[in-house]
Formats: C-alpha cells, structure tokens, sequence
C-alpha cells in the first residue's frame, strides 16, 4: 500500500471515529444514570483507540 493510501485510510477511519465519538457523547447525556458508567467505559476505549490511530499517523 503506497503511503498516500495510507495516510488517507488512517484519515478516514478518524473521521469515522469522531462521528461515533459524537453520538455515543449523546447517547450518555441522554442515558439513564444506571447506563451512564457503560457509555463512559466505551468513550474511553474510543479515546484509546484514538490515542493509538495518532500514534501510528
């Protein structure tokens, strides 16, 4: 995979990651309190999935 390709998947997958980063934002504030501490186990996996993507880029 030539590098242009690269760097443009890595950007894509971003891209993506900060639309579900945005709905799963909503589905906490909209959450029951007793779902609440699920939603905010999986923000921070997506942090850290984040966290990995800027580290490979």
């Amino acid at each position: 995979m030539s590098k242009k390709n690269y760097i443009y998947y890595i950007n894509d997958i971003k891209s993506k990651i900060s639309s579900i980063e945005t709905s799963v934002t909503e589905a906490h504030s909209l959450a029951d309190i007793s779902d609440k501490a699920e939603i905010e186990k999986l923000m921070v996996d997506i942090q850290s999935f984040k966290s990995t993507l800027n580290e490979i880029d």
